[in-house]
């Protein structure tokens, strides 16, 4: 028995990936804020697919980095989708933009922000100040993170949201295989089958 353990993006919740199939033999787990996760599951399973998206990229390769120890032994691939573990590098995304968010946040411009990630008619299951505690809590977070925790990276190639070419530089510099996808920040109306990010050929 294999598993999928998803990293979701800032202000979501699984109903943005819940339409896509789940392979026969693989187990799945959703992670959305506060991605509170007992790794000690993962003891029965053969293979291990960490994916991130987003804001999620950054929890995965944290969660990867303090489980070093305990995954050491498994088989395992932690596949990026439309982010980076930017906190490593310093230069890759304007801190000021996401504390323009917090300060400006209300529900006008947050249904711009999904129309601009190409998240079509989507329905607010978290608050204003909800969003904004879950987004205070990434800028104050200090990440641990080792750059080479990301095996492989989808970036979309008209992301608006984190742009595109700021992660294909941070792919490229960093030396980790990546592939573009044709889209926006949102891209899972797309994937049918989760399969489509570990089976894709680099």
């Amino acid at each position: 028995m294999n598993v999928i353990i998803f990293f979701n993006g800032w202000g979501m919740e699984k109903d943005i990936i819940s339409h896509i199939k789940i392979p026969e033999n693989y187990d799945f787990v959703p992670l959305s804020f506060p991605y509170k996760f007992d790794i000690n599951i993962l003891t029965k399973y053969e293979k291990i697919f960490f994916i991130g998206w987003s804001f999620g990229v950054s929890y995965m390769a944290e969660f990867i980095f303090h489980n070093k120890i305990f995954l050491k032994n498994k088989s395992f691939q932690a596949i990026a989708v439309n982010g980076f573990p930017f906190f490593a590098e310093k230069n890759f995304l304007n801190r000021k933009v996401i504390l323009l968010t917090l300060k400006n946040l209300n529900e006008n411009n947050l249904k711009i922000f999904y129309e601009k990630a190409g998240i079509k008619n989507f329905i607010f299951h978290k608050s204003v100040p909800q969003l904004k505690e879950e987004l205070r809590y990434f800028l104050n977070k200090k990440f641990c993170i080792k750059n080479q925790i990301i095996h492989k990276a989808f970036i979309s190639s008209n992301d608006k949201i984190i742009k595109t070419e700021l992660q294909k530089n941070f792919y490229e510099i960093n030396h980790i295989p990546y592939t573009f996808i044709e889209g926006e920040h949102c891209i899972f109306h797309k994937v049918k089958d989760w399969r489509y990010f570990f089976n894709h050929e680099f």
